[in-house]
């Protein structure tokens, strides 16, 4: 799955395209933090589970790597269905502890994502 169909069918339109900003080789996008999460929620659906964050910020037209980031990678003997769960869980639940509402348009997040084992 790509992004682009994950942004489409959530209806997002806020987010960043670093190629488009920055000229990136391989496209990669950032979500403000409503947005990431309605991107995760979807991704849960579609059974790709969360294997990383990163925090970008965005300062005017300006947008740096953060300081955090956190990964979820699949724990010995894990159901694949509960590293979907707690891949998703754990990313929403992080997002929302780096970002309060004074930096919600500030923070930006960029998703990694793979297919869950069948």
């Amino acid at each position: 799955m790509e992004i682009e169909k994950a942004i489409k069918e959530t209806g997002i339109n806020r987010y960043y395209s670093l190629k488009d900003l920055y000229g990136y080789e391989n496209d990669t996008f950032v979500f403000p933090k409503e947005e990431a999460i309605k991107i995760i929620n979807f991704l849960r659906e579609d059974f790709f589970p969360v294997t990383g964050l990163s925090l970008w910020i965005l300062n005017g037209n300006d947008c740096k790597v953060g300081c955090a980031w956190w990964h979820c990678d699949e724990i010995e003997n894990e159901n694949p269905y509960s590293h979907l769960k707690r891949s998703c869980d754990t990313a929403i639940k992080y997002i929302e502890d780096i970002t309060d509402d004074s930096q919600k348009d500030n923070f930006l997040w960029e998703i990694d994502f793979s297919r869950m084992k069948a």
